[in-house]
């Protein structure tokens, strides 16, 4: 796939957060809730962009993805830091570390590059919000899903992934798949495909989302990435990580997810929104440390009026500022503490079995090998003894013969 030229904005300014010059229609975007990318309005506005620019929403548009080249000069020393700092904080059998931008400012700095905080203020319209990070040190093989599941907001639409490569991705790494134009398709979370929207669940969510993707027709385009590339999705796109055809290749990564300002973020693995359960989520903009208002209708919603909200790992790191919403500091008997304390062990807790389960594994085909060795070594020394014992007796043999012929006398 060809990769789509960067937007050059002269109103944007690549130093802040202010939107683009606004354009001049009564009608335009700006009067809806909807991404500029997704707008019914969008032909009517392309002319007020540039040729690269109105290209690049385009293809957005219509495939629910963009590939862009970053700045290598400036990727590939972050990438150097990211890869070797992260080494020993992977966990056992994981590969993957969530939030890394507590720790490593190059993470951070990664996330928050004025090009990509351009474009997707380009494609949506609104000023993005990165929140979430995750870096991988191997392809995750992930089967295919939608970020609607993991991650939502109102109004809708408002949430982007960016994938960066910190070093070349192929077919045998591990590289992702996405299935161009499915982020027009219904939005299929738990509910919506007949399950509960719990972890329990997950595995059946895949299947069946599968099922979905191969009726609609939909054919899956790999995604091969040079360093210093960057892969931007709508929340909706279906995509996944293909199965790892060389194991002994590492597919080092950065994926960040973004909101974008004016809304209201919740999580919807916890949330059944019909029977009036909606877990909303803090929301930190990782490039100012600040938390993010929850908006609706222009209206402030609480998060400490609210009895259910997912919450950062705490403790916080430092430059991050204080809210009024949560403290940072929880009473241990915080029901909200204790709900992420003991989510946080579960998920602990499953990471340990999966790597005694594969050690056991590992530590019974050492012994099988082990057992197969000694065995061979066994058979081994018998056949030895046995041939040198019979060499012995042959030996034997034909010296009392010569000596018995000798002296002259007659055989046995």
């Amino acid at each position: 796939m060809k990769s789509s030229p960067l937007h050059q904005n002269s109103n944007a300014s690549r130093g802040n957060l202010a939107p683009f010059a606004p354009l001049n229609s009564p009608a335009s975007h700006r009067d809806l809730a909807i991404p500029f990318a997704s707008s019914p309005l969008l032909e009517a506005e392309l002319n007020a962009l540039s040729p690269a620019q109105a290209e690049l929403v385009r293809t957005f548009a219509e495939r629910g993805f963009v590939i862009v080249d970053l700045d290598l000069a400036r990727v590939a020393p972050l990438a150097e830091r990211i890869i070797g700092d992260l080494a020993e904080h992977y966990p056992p059998q994981v590969g993957r570390i969530e939030n890394a931008w507590y720790f490593q400012p190059e993470v951070r700095e990664l996330a928050t590059l004025p090009t990509l905080l351009d474009t997707l203020r380009l494609l949506f319209g609104r000023n993005p919000i990165p929140f979430q990070t995750i870096n991988f040190e191997r392809g995750t093989e992930q089967a295919a899903h939608s970020d609607t599941v993991h991650f939502h907001c109102v109004p809708r639409q408002f949430m982007a992934g960016v994938w960066i490569a910190l070093e070349d991705a192929d077919e045998a790494n591990g590289a992702l798949f996405a299935y161009p134009g499915s982020h027009k398709l219904p939005e299929y979370d738990m509910t919506t495909l007949g399950l509960s929207p719990t972890w329990a669940d997950y595995g059946e969510y895949e299947k069946r989302l599968g099922r979905l993707i191969e009726s609609s027709g939909i054919e899956r385009e790999v995604l091969t990435l040079k360093q210093g590339q960057a892969v931007i999705w709508a929340a909706n796109l279906i995509h996944g990580g293909l199965d790892i055809a060389d194991p002994h290749r590492t597919r080092h990564s950065q994926a960040t997810h973004y909101y974008f300002e004016n809304g209201a973020y919740y999580y919807p693995m916890g949330s059944e929104p019909i029977a009036g359960k909606v877990t909303l989520r803090e929301v930190i903009d990782i490039r100012t440390g600040r938390f993010v208002p929850h908006m609706h209708n222009g209206k402030r919603i609480r998060l400490k009026e609210q009895p259910h909200v997912w919450r950062y790992r705490r403790p916080l790191p430092a430059w991050v500022e204080t809210s009024d919403e949560l403290h940072h500091k929880l009473e241990p008997t915080h029901p909200d503490e204790l709900a992420l304390r003991v989510h946080t062990l579960k998920r602990t807790v499953e990471e340990l079995r999966k790597s005694f389960a594969l050690a056991q594994a590992h530590n019974r085909i050492k012994d099988e090998e082990a057992a197969r060795v000694n065995a061979d070594n066994r058979a081994k020394e018998a056949f030895i003894k046995q041939r040198d014992n019979e060499l012995a007796y042959k030996i034997a043999r034909r010296v009392t013969k010569t000596y018995r012929s000798l002296i002259g006398q007659s055989a046995d």
